[in-house]
């Protein structure tokens, strides 16, 4: 993922600091582990063995569920947490950096990147809110300036990218229509999960999100 553009920030804008401040309801993303787990029950009845099924009676197996199946249910999933959590930034010829995401109850989000701007000699902020998306710097000199109006469109130039997979391209990944090619990965080493790889199709003249590997726990 590239870094946030190098931009002058201009004085704080009324009302965006509130989104740092408010205290929301937060899930954690655990709760996402529910999703993909199955539920087996055994019944033993009292005294004697259990009843012979005849292969004539017995229920068919579900077909296994194809990749892009599995994928819409980890995005419906994740599609309804709210949450705060820290996730490790790693870029060619950077350290790794910890980029802090949060998304409000409200449908508002914040996404702390350490290092993004000034040559990673900046901390900044990049939100979405009712008036738009916003990059904020932090430390001594503070503030904002708006890079795309409500439902607007980030420039390429300025925008970090890292926000993506967390805000908009999951409304991509759950549309059965867009042009994608979707299949099962294991080259990344996760603990837990689900990883996909996810090519837009060589039709699509404006690719709705980027090529990779997406992980979802």
């Amino acid at each position: 993922m590239t870094g946030v553009a190098d931009i002058d920030a201009s004085p704080d804008l009324g009302g965006f600091p509130s989104l740092w401040r408010r205290k929301t309801k937060i899930f954690t993303p655990a709760v996402a582990l529910a999703c993909g787990a199955a539920l087996v029950v055994v019944l033993s009845g009292c005294g004697g063995s259990a009843p012979v099924v005849a292969p004539s009676e017995a229920s068919p197996k579900a077909a296994p569920q194809s990749p892009q199946g599995r994928l819409l249910a980890r995005v419906a999933a994740a599609k309804d947490m709210r949450y705060s959590a820290p996730y490790t930034l790693r870029k060619n010829g950077k350290k790794d950096r910890t980029v802090t995401v949060e998304l409000a109850e409200d449908g508002t989000w914040r996404i702390d990147v350490p290092g993004g701007a000034r040559g990673g000699t900046r901390d900044v902020v990049i939100a979405g809110v009712k008036d738009g998306v916003y990059q904020c710097s932090l430390g001594q000199t503070r503030g904002c300036v708006r890079l795309a109006g409500p439902g607007g469109q980030v420039p390429r130039a300025y925008d970090p990218r890292v926000q993506h997979p967390f805000t908009d391209w999951l409304d991509v990944l759950s549309d059965t229509r867009a042009a994608l090619s979707v299949a099962a990965d294991s080259s990344l080493s996760v603990p837990r999960g689900d990883c996909f790889s996810v090519e837009p199709n060589s039709v699509a003249l404006a690719p709705p999100m980027d090529s990779g590997i997406y992980c979802f726990d």
